[in-house]
């Protein structure tokens, strides 16, 4: 099939597919924004404000898992699923937060790059750009998150940008 053909099959599809679901997409769309995000960000050792977070109409909670390894051990994974079960129970949306580059990243990732602004070495920060960084930093953790929310409710991953280096 030449491309002119295609693209002018594709060009159709889509065409179609806008006109078809223009009205749905605004029902889905309306429904999406009725439910706002209210968010408190806490560390692991908050449990007990979950109670008091659903009482005054927030929905999420953002909780700072500052060590969590790949793959995962069997206490982070036991913390993680009593947040999980504790945010339901208070009906309140969890959502673990973790590090591109914390202090733990630190022990268990040996990059091989440094990352250099205006000529200055930071020896202890890796190129954020390096591939094999993001796949242990990243990558990996949330798919193991991905895979665990099959068992618990887990409402996504936030990633701390932040490297401290």
């Amino acid at each position: 099939m030449k491309t002119n053909v295609r693209i002018y099959l594709l060009c159709c599809l889509l065409s179609n597919m806008a006109n078809v679901s223009s009205a749905a997409v605004k029902n889905i769309g309306d429904d999406v924004l009725s439910d706002k995000i209210r968010a408190g960000y806490m560390g692991i050792n908050n449990i007990d404000v979950l109670g008091k977070m659903s009482k005054n109409g927030m929905n999420l909670a953002l909780v700072k898992f500052g060590e969590l390894h790949t793959p995962m051990r069997p206490k982070e994974q036991q913390l993680l699923l009593k947040w999980a079960r504790a945010c339901e129970q208070a009906g309140v949306r969890f959502m673990p937060v973790i590090n591109l580059w914390g202090r733990l990243e630190k022990t268990w990732i040996r990059p091989r790059y440094r990352l250099y602004y205006d000529g200055v070495e930071f020896g202890q920060t890796p190129c954020p750009l390096e591939t094999s960084v993001y796949k242990l930093a990243v990558h990996n953790r949330v798919l193991e998150l991905a895979m665990l929310s099959r068992s618990v409710p887990i409402a996504g991953v936030a990633i701390d940008l932040e490297m401290y280096g």
